[in-house]
């Protein structure tokens, strides 16, 4: 940018006939400066922006990868219990059936208990 500006400093004072006095001379140094200085400042506050918006970055990346670690966590908790669930479903069976059965033999131990009343 200061290449620019004193690019054209430059072609100012070779296109005007008016001879530039000390004064004018400085006076475009002066509002050159002040641009400079509006300039740094804008480009300071940009910085700190795309600092800001970086760390911003890398707080959400931190947040996804701890999702996807409770999530994988959770994808192998889920598949342990299917596992446990597709190994306990026979047992199951036997146990249902083992009870269904001795729900039987407990209505005819009722049934004979009965008897014996009447």
């Amino acid at each position: 940018m200061l290449v620019f500006l004193s690019g054209m400093l430059l072609f100012s004072s070779a296109t005007s006939h008016i001879p530039v006095t000390k004064e004018k001379e400085n006076s475009r140094i002066e509002r050159i400066e002040e641009l400079l200085t509006i300039q740094n400042e804008r480009i300071r506050t940009l910085e700190n922006i795309v600092t800001s918006q970086k760390n911003e970055i890398q707080n959400l990346r931190d947040e996804v990868s701890d999702l996807k670690s409770k999530d994988r966590i959770h994808e192998r908790k889920l598949l342990r219990l299917v596992d446990i669930l597709a190994k306990s479903t026979p047992k199951m069976v036997d146990v249902v059936t083992s009870a269904s059965m001795n729900d039987s033999k407990m209505s005819k131990i009722l049934q004979k208990d009965t008897s014996f009343k009447k």
